[in-house]
């Protein structure tokens, strides 16, 4: 059987520095996959089935292709191979002899004008089919369409209605964009705890968008108690899978510490510049951050610039001088 796998998609990303002109609200999720009818509809199966569009990393995780494949599988293998007519041709048999994932396939085609002339109205009615079918997924998207306004006349009420049963089965997606209309009042009356609530269930799932969300709150104190170090860590865990927003929020949150002369912050704020999560950056300017917290007593720091200095990493050109210098500083006190 042959699964695909992808990244997930929100609409939210709060929070975001003011730096940044990146801006998940015109991101819209459409998944795609292939699983068998009934016996494949947990949640571990679930997974395997994300696929994003816009705005958000992608990425597809295949499994082999068994040789007694059946349509569903073969088209699923057309679609990785972006052989998107045979595809089409595939799957849209079965979605119009009612199979909710083929349905759902074939609305995700539509949706992206692949194999096909793109058509949201077409895909709106594809994803409804499966969705009264309690496909989570079409049921997430259905809710996207409608609170985006793709296909079908702008609702947040209706929107929440199918995040609602999409969410009741656990998908991530689907229950980070409930904690998004609450934290916007779309459709909803506007509440902090009510969206600390749906984020931290989707953060829980693993989603980086709702993490870096709650993450955000906890840095705000909205709907929760202040707490940076709590807020730093959901943000953290988002920005380690890979979230743009999610790593430049830690930035600059580290940032503002080490500007106020927080050691720790400098060490790592040095560490996300070289990794490139403030953007592309010249490596001497990660590496003054290093030496300002070397020089209040870090020795991680110290440790770092030796490492730097003796491999020549990040284009910095070797420097055994250098290198001894800062192995020589491990342990001494800082500087006054």
């Amino acid at each position: 059987m042959n699964l695909v796998r992808g990244s997930k998609c929100s609409l939210t990303s709060i929070f975001l520095t003011t730096h940044s002109t990146a801006n998940t609200k015109n991101c819209v999720l459409f998944i795609w996959a292939v699983r068998q009818k009934d016996n494949f509809r947990r949640k571990e199966f679930m997974e395997f089935k994300k696929i994003l569009t816009t705005l958000v990393f992608t990425g597809l995780f295949l499994l082999p292709i068994l040789s007694f494949a059946g349509p569903l599988e073969k088209g699923s293998a057309a679609l990785k191979q972006k052989n998107y007519k045979k595809a089409h041709s595939l799957l849209l048999p079965l979605a119009k002899k009612g199979n909710a994932l083929a349905q759902y396939n074939i609305g995700v085609m539509y949706a992206q004008g692949l194999g096909v002339r793109k058509n949201e109205k077409q895909a709106v009615q594809w994803y409804l089919k499966a969705a009264k079918q309690g496909d989570p997924d079409a049921q997430s998207n259905l809710g996207l369409m409608y609170e985006t306004g793709k296909g079908v006349n702008k609702d947040f009420r209706k929107a929440m209605e199918w995040y609602l049963r999409s969410a009741k089965q656990g998908n991530s997606v689907a229950q980070n964009n409930i904690g998004s209309l609450y934290l916007k009042g779309n459709g909803v009356k506007k509440s902090y705890k009510k969206a600390l609530k749906w984020f931290s269930k989707a953060a829980a799932n693993g989603s980086p968008h709702a993490q870096n969300s709650l993450g955000g709150m906890y840095v705000k104190g909205l709907g929760v108690k202040k707490n940076i170090n709590k807020g730093l860590e959901w943000q953290m865990k988002a920005a380690q899978q890979g979230l743009p927003t999610a790593q430049q929020n830690v930035f600059m949150t580290y940032y503002n510490m080490a500007r106020q002369g927080n050691p720790g912050a400098m060490h790592n704020m040095a560490t996300m510049c070289l990794k490139g999560w403030a953007g592309k950056q010249d490596p001497r300017g990660c590496l003054s951050w290093y030496e300002k917290a070397a020089n209040k007593g870090t020795d991680a720091s110290r440790g770092a610039l030796a490492k730097i200095y003796e491999k020549g990493l990040f284009g910095i050109a070797a420097n055994e001088q250098k290198a001894n210098y800062w192995k020589a500083q491990i342990g001494k006190k800082a500087k006054q």
